[in-house]
């Protein structure tokens, strides 16, 4: 996995160098999906670590480009929608460290969940309404706030008010 963390923070760089190519950033969004869907159970704490840092640096990027483009009307909804959709999948592929974990000792210093729910906190203003209209969005969001709010109902408790 060592070989994999400076790739994917290059790709973080290239995301946001190639924003405005939809094919480009879908294909760095399937990567950290499929990185995040593979790896995570097996990852021990502190390169569990990394990849959460990674993820959230490409949240942040992700938000920071795209809100503006999307309020422009520089980025469709159908374009919107599939990107949200990989970023939904990849943070419940991260949740999956909480109960399925072959790689770590089991001192966590950060909780999967903590991260899932800043990662959702980030993608959150940009979806509104009419995106929820979308069956695949509105399944996935739903799928893991569902799971959140059964496995981790404290988590939600413990969250800032303006979040």
């Amino acid at each position: 996995f060592s070989f994999l963390i400076p790739l994917l923070y290059t790709c973080v760089k290239l995301f946001e160098i190639f924003m405005d190519s939809q094919k480009i950033s879908v294909c760095i969004l399937q990567l950290f999906t499929n990185v995040s869907e593979i790896f995570t159970i097996f990852l021990e704490d502190g390169d569990a670590m990394k990849l959460y840092d990674v993820s959230m640096s490409l949240i942040i990027t992700y938000s920071k480009w795209h809100t503006d483009k999307y309020r422009h009307g520089l980025l469709s909804d159908d374009d919107q929608c599939d990107d949200l959709v990989l970023f939904i999948q990849m943070l419940s592929h991260l949740t999956t460290k909480d109960y399925l974990d072959f790689g770590s000792s089991g001192s966590q210093t950060v909780q999967p969940v903590e991260v899932v729910l800043k990662g959702l906190s980030i993608i959150l203003p940009i979806i509104n309404e009419e995106m929820l209209k979308f069956p695949q969005l509105c399944q996935h969001f739903y799928q893991l706030l569902h799971y959140i709010c059964e496995i981790f109902p404290e988590s939600l408790v413990k969250l800032p008010d303006n979040e």
